[in-house]
């Protein structure tokens, strides 16, 4: 059994190069041969990349459907109709599903998307700590929801120490409202060398250019903004001034299924390549996030691997082969099912047969509203 405590090396190997686990650690890079006793995963028509980072989700909000009519002027127009003017039907219902449960959907959600690190957008809650959570949150962060749903930006980005990133949603939308957001934003004092921009559709050429010189990065979540605005940031200029890019997800309210399928927005809508689109969700959102040590292998790395069986660009849930957090496998192939430790969960997806880490009949049972991925424990 391959476990953390008592651990045997793990060699991967695929056509393009392989990996070497020791513990939680990347041993080795490109490895001849594996150490004596290794355990020996060969997948010659397989690809190996680090375990993804999403750089923007709201974990408690992953059972929503999609919600609203777009298109709108701006995100609180949206949020005021889906919640209040025309309420959804759906809300209560989902609201309904205990807390703890709605979060861990949303870190499955990213963990059936190859993701090792996802940046909540919100609180941080005590669930994120327990050792069984399916994914790693990454912390510590500073937040603010955005300009107008929240009292005390000034203050909340105050108290974020300068070394440690601060988020909040800007200039998501089309009106004059929220072009003018990021002039307030500073006006405020809270743009910093540590704040970083979600969505930023709205940005015009003078907010590139001072944000380049003033902020940290953005983070571009084009699947929903394409829903609802039917536009997305000006990633173009963004990229040729020089700031700093990331890829989120969002949640389902109005973000894709999973951040595979963020990719295939991505791509759709940039033209990039896949090398381009991989560095949005590894080594690109590890410097926004100040954790170099992510999404990049090399010697004594965190051990988070993503082994899949199609490239990136056209990989879903069932694709995945294995995906390692910190040594340890949490989803993949049944076939590797003894290199798991503790309790495996057996289900379906898109109807091949995978197996999780943990209890996920436990936590499923208590979920009485449609899920937004085709899941069926077995």
């Amino acid at each position: 059994m391959f476990r953390r405590t008592h651990p045997t090396p793990l060699f991967i190997e695929t056509a393009s190069g392989s990996i070497t686990i020791h513990g939680n650690r990347i041993q080795a890079v490109d490895a001849l041969s594996p150490p004596p006793q290794a355990h020996r995963i060969e997948q010659k028509t397989g690809y190996l990349y680090p375990g993804l980072i999403n750089s923007h989700d709201h974990l408690e909000f992953n059972l929503f459907p999609r919600l609203g009519s777009p298109p709108y002027p701006n995100s609180y127009e949206w949020g005021l109709e889906i919640t209040q003017r025309k309420r959804s039907p759906v809300i209560d219902p989902v609201l309904a599903v205990p807390l703890p449960v709605r979060l861990y959907w949303g870190a499955l959600k990213n963990v059936l998307s190859g993701v090792t690190t996802v940046v909540h957008h919100g609180e941080y809650h005590t669930e994120f700590n327990r050792p069984d959570f399916p994914v790693e949150v990454f912390a510590p962060y500073g937040w603010a929801h955005s300009l107008k749903f929240e009292t005390n930006v000034e203050a909340k980005y105050r108290a974020t120490p300068p070394e440690v990133p601060f988020f909040i949603h800007l200039a998501e939308g089309t009106d004059a409202e929220t072009a003018a957001e990021l002039v307030q934003l500073d006006q405020l004092g809270a743009l910093g060398k540590n704040t970083v921009i979600i969505h930023g559709i709205n940005l015009s050429e003078n907010d590139i250019r001072t944000l380049q010189m003033n902020g940290r990065g953005l983070v571009w979540c084009p699947a929903s903004n394409q829903f609802l605005f039917g536009q997305t940031a000006p990633i173009a200029a963004l990229r040729a001034a020089g700031v700093p890019l990331a890829l989120g997800s969002d949640s389902t309210l109005s973000g894709s299924p999973t951040l595979l399928d963020e990719l295939r927005w991505a791509q759709q809508l940039s033209g990039w390549t896949e090398t381009d689109l991989l560095d949005l969700v590894t080594t690109a959102p590890a410097t926004l996030l100040c954790r170099p040590e992510l999404g990049r292998f090399a010697p004594d790395n965190p051990a988070n691997v993503l082994l899949t069986r199609a490239p990136l660009l056209d990989c879903m849930p069932h694709d995945i082969c294995l995906l390692i957090r910190n040594g340890q496998p949490v989803y993949g192939d049944p076939e590797f099912a003894e290199l798991f430790s503790g309790k495996i969960s057996r289900f379906t997806i898109h109807g091949v047969e995978k197996i999780l880490q943990g209890d996920m009949k436990k936590m499923l049972r208590k979920i009485d509203v449609p899920l937004t991925l085709p899941v069926k424990v077995c």
